[in-house]
């Protein structure tokens, strides 16, 4: 048995097991907003295993490289909702701020979309843009993941 198809059923399996969390939880309280927050952390973390599962079978670059960008809406978001979770959980004063949420999602959001639309096997990628994304989010999951 070949290792891409030991992990791509372990990945399979983990977006399962996220989901299952994700789901359980937010059902025991449907108006908390620690609730909320905790199911779309797992709702990335389930994209993000989903998409690699297929991924690890990819044949072709361009195969890999529709799943990993699929893959990106789920690993380029999942820091700033651990960090909002973890304001949340602390009752962090700097959450009343109504700025706040575009000040922890906007990065993530400019990361998916420049894995989206600007990175791939046909793509040409300007140095200047490569490094900003490699540079840009290193600095983005350091500090934003506790």
């Amino acid at each position: 048995m070949s290792i891409h198809i030991v992990l791509s059923a372990l990945s399979f399996f983990a977006s399962l097991v996220y989901l299952f969390f994700g789901v359980h939880i937010y059902r025991q309280n449907l108006e908390s907003r620690i609730h909320k927050t905790f199911l779309y952390l797992c709702l990335c973390y389930a994209v993000w295993s989903f998409a690699y599962a297929f991924a690890y079978l990819a044949l072709d670059t361009e195969t890999f490289s529709f799943w990993n960008k699929l893959g990106a809406i789920g690993w380029c978001s999942f820091s700033a909702f651990i960090l909002y979770l973890a304001l949340l959980i602390t009752n962090n004063s700097w959450l009343k701020n109504k700025f706040a949420p575009a000040v922890l999602f906007t990065p993530a959001l400019i990361f998916v979309i420049l894995a989206i639309f600007f990175f791939g096997p046909n793509i040409n990628t300007p140095v200047i843009l490569e490094k900003f994304f490699y540079i840009g989010y290193f600095l983005y999951y350091s500090t934003f993941a506790p």
